[in-house]
C-alpha cells in the first residue's frame, strides 16, 4: 500500500498555485484533450459507425464540459503537487519553468503527447 502524502503547508498550496499558473495548465490540458480524444476513438468506436457518429457528436460537449471545469482541476493539481512536493521543490519548479528551456519545454509538451 502506497504511502499517503502529508497534509500540504500554506506555503506548499501557494507554491503550487504559482507552478500551476506558470506552467499555464489550463493552456496545456486545453492543447492536449484534442489529442487525448483522438487516441481514445479508435479503442471506444471499435469500427462501428454508428458509435463513432455518436463520439464525434459527443467531443465538442466533452471539451467544452472539461473547460468548465478547468478551476476544479487546477485545484486538485495544486493538492497533489503541494501534497507530493516541498514548497522548496515546487519553487525550483517555478525557477526552471521560467528560463528559456522551461518555457521551449512547455511550448513542446502538446507535440511530445502527441
Amino acid at each position: 500500500m502506497p504511502a499517503r502524502a502529508e497534509t500540504p503547508s500554506s506555503e506548499s498550496i501557494a507554491a503550487a498555485k504559482e507552478l500551476v499558473a506558470t506552467i499555464k495548465l489550463g493552456e496545456q490540458f486545453k492543447s492536449l484533450m484534442p489529442t487525448i480524444m483522438t487516441t481514445l476513438k479508435p479503442a471506444i468506436v471499435q469500427g462501428r459507425a454508428n458509435v463513432e457518429r455518436d463520439y464525434d457528436a459527443m467531443i465538442p460537449m466533452l471539451l467544452q464540459s472539461f473547460q468548465s471545469r478547468m478551476d476544479e482541476l487546477s485545484d486538485a493539481v495544486v493538492k497533489v503537487y503541494a501534497s507530493n512536493f516541498t514548497a522548496d521543490d515546487l519553487r525550483a519548479l517555478i525557477v526552471f519553468y521560467k528560463t528559456p528551456v522551461g518555457q521551449k519545454f512547455l511550448r513542446k509538451t502538446p507535440l511530445l503527447a502527441q
